[in-house]
């Protein structure tokens, strides 16, 4: 789903009220590259504006990070309406005025995890809403439309609580097992410091035919911002890696289902198979620590 929300973009100039349409565009181009993204904008034939944004580097653009996140942006009287959703992003080469923009649904499995899709929209509203809010004037109220998401999420929210609460009461070892899939998935993947399309795909093909994990995306997401963690760690040092990698281990220790420990057995094996010779013995000894804990 979409997500679409509209602010008040005015400000007063020498007595007289002025747009600050432009000005929340520049702002939000800027914002955006000190977030490591790069962008291409777009005009539309209504006279919107569009701006895609997507990061490019190595395995993630395997787990979409270079699939495009739109923000749509439409200037009406002394209001801006911002709609954000995914999308591919444009040849620009070919673009010129575009006359409709298609977002694919927001919530694509593994398309966007590395945007963290469930939270990149939102930081975008906020950054636009702070910005409006420190440089125009200042509207206490909400649109129809932001009344509706708003009360959307917090409901959203209210029953993804409750279930989380519901899941962790009744099996905590249920929580841990789907914690913990992810996230040593990630540490085997890292482990020889070379990050393989190929163990990407597997992992995500792991994660995706796992049945006790009912939140796809979420584990997805773990998986993409936890392969990022332990890459940036053995680039730095691998002593601080191997530290990393020991509590993480030692969390698994705590499973202490039987059936949850033989299938977490079975998914960092199935890494495994994935791995370049080049980086065997160093997931291999990972896999095999990681193994020695869950027997």
């Amino acid at each position: 789903m979409d997500k679409i929300q509209s602010f008040p973009c005015r400000k007063m100039q020498q007595g007289e009220k002025s747009s600050l349409y432009q000005d929340l565009i520049s702002s939000t181009q800027n914002w955006l590259v000190g977030e490591g993204f790069e962008y291409q904008e777009h005009a539309l034939e209504d006279g919107g504006t569009l701006l895609q944004i997507k990061k490019s580097a190595g395995w993630k653009k395997f787990v979409g990070m270079d699939t495009a996140l739109n923000i749509l942006f439409h200037h009406v009287d002394d209001t801006v309406n911002v709609e954000i959703g995914a999308g591919r992003w444009a040849d620009k080469a070919a673009v010129g005025a575009v006359s409709m923009v298609v977002f694919a649904p927001l919530l694509v499995t593994a398309g966007i995890g590395a945007y963290q899709q469930a939270k990149m929209p939102e930081r975008i509203f906020e950054h636009i809403a702070t910005f409006l809010s420190q440089h125009g004037e200042i509207i206490n109220e909400f649109t129809d439309t932001q009344q509706e998401t708003s009360s959307i999420n917090n409901s959203d929210s209210v029953n993804n609580s409750a279930e989380l609460i519901e899941t962790i009461s009744s099996d905590p070892s249920r929580a841990l097992y789907v914690e913990l899939v992810p996230e040593l998935l990630a540490l085997c993947i890292s482990a020889d410091g070379l990050v393989e399309e190929s163990e990407i795909e597997i992992a995500m093909a792991l994660i995706e035919n796992e049945e006790l994990i009912e939140n796809k995306q979420t584990a997805l997401e773990s998986l993409s911002l936890n392969i990022d963690k332990f890459s940036t760690e053995i680039k730095k040092s691998k002593a601080i890696f191997k530290l990393k990698a020991a509590s993480l281990i030692a969390k698994a220790a705590n499973l202490d289902n039987d059936l949850y420990r033989e299938r977490l057995i079975i998914i960092i094996e199935g890494i495994q198979e994935t791995v370049s010779e080049e980086g065997v013995a160093e997931t291999t000894a990972i896999i095999d620590a990681i193994k020695n804990k869950l027997k």
